[in-house]
């Protein structure tokens, strides 16, 4: 080769490094990345690495789809188009859901449950009386419509205990709380602790007097008493109160207070 055509050839190594520096000089990272960066843009503010468990790696421009800021933040507020719509959260905002206010909903609007439902030990209240055979009733409604009850032979409830009272007053020694209106059928047992003085034993409602007053001056067995009583209401307190007919001379007794009717169950105090 020529002299000439060497320093020919020469120019053309030295024109193609000018083209590639000016190609390199047109887009220059801004600065070497460190360890603290994870990202690298050029003098555009266009990305070219990213720096990912220690190491940089280059961005392909050109070949990522069109996954661009314009694509995915159409309103350009910085938030991705999806996440706009993630602030709604089955008709309450996000700033109602976080500030506890959220849209109220009726019980009717929900659909029916498919299993049984626990109130867990609170009320159904403010409830209207029942029109068809499976509506629920109240207790106000079920105590004014259940037809009362009549004196019978069925026990429902008893105090057996025997009891005794040495003074000259009326005092209660038996009490039962009445579980249904109607008439009871009313028995207990009496005695004196000494022949020469006389018990006496009568049935009251809520402290006031209602059934016959017995009286016996038998000792060393019992005497078997039995009444009707009407106008009971469901609440209400069927108690035996006795006494003596002298004071601290003999003991009145009692024992087997029991209620009996043709039906329904109380509740023993």
């Amino acid at each position: 080769m020529t002299q000439k055509e060497q320093i020919t050839d020469l120019q053309g190594q030295i024109d193609s490094l000018e083209k590639k520096l000016k190609e390199l000089a047109e887009k220059p990272v801004t600065k070497e990345p460190d360890k603290f960066q994870d990202k690298v843009l050029n003098t555009d503010g266009e990305l070219t690495h990213l720096y990912l468990g220690g190491e940089l790696l280059p961005i392909a421009t050109g070949e990522v789809g069109d996954m661009t800021k314009a694509v995915y933040d159409t309103g350009d507020n910085g938030k991705v188009d999806a996440a706009d719509d993630a602030d709604k959260l089955e008709g309450s905002t996000k700033t109602q859901v976080q500030d506890h206010t959220p849209k109220s909903h009726a019980l009717n609007s929900h659909t029916v449950p498919t299993a049984d439902m626990s109130m867990d030990s609170h009320k159904l209240i403010s409830v209207s009386d029942p029109t068809s055979n499976q509506d629920v009733a109240t207790k106000k409604y079920v105590d004014d419509n259940i037809a009362p009850v009549g004196a019978g032979d069925s026990l429902k409830a008893s105090a057996d205990t025997a009891r005794s009272w040495g003074t000259n007053t009326y005092t209660k020694k038996k009490e039962i709380t009445v579980g249904r209106s109607g008439t009871l059928r009313i028995k207990y047992d009496q005695q004196t602790t000494d022949l020469d003085y006389v018990a006496y034993a009568r049935v009251y409602r809520n402290g006031a007097a209602v059934g016959t007053e017995h009286t016996t001056n038998t000792t060393g067995s019992w005497v078997e008493r039995s009444q009707d009583i009407a106008g009971w209401t469901q609440g209400d307190k069927c108690q035996l109160y006795i006494k003596t007919d002298v004071y601290e001379m003999a003991s009145a007794k009692c024992q087997n207070f029991r209620i009996y009717t043709d039906e329904w169950s109380v509740d023993l105090d």
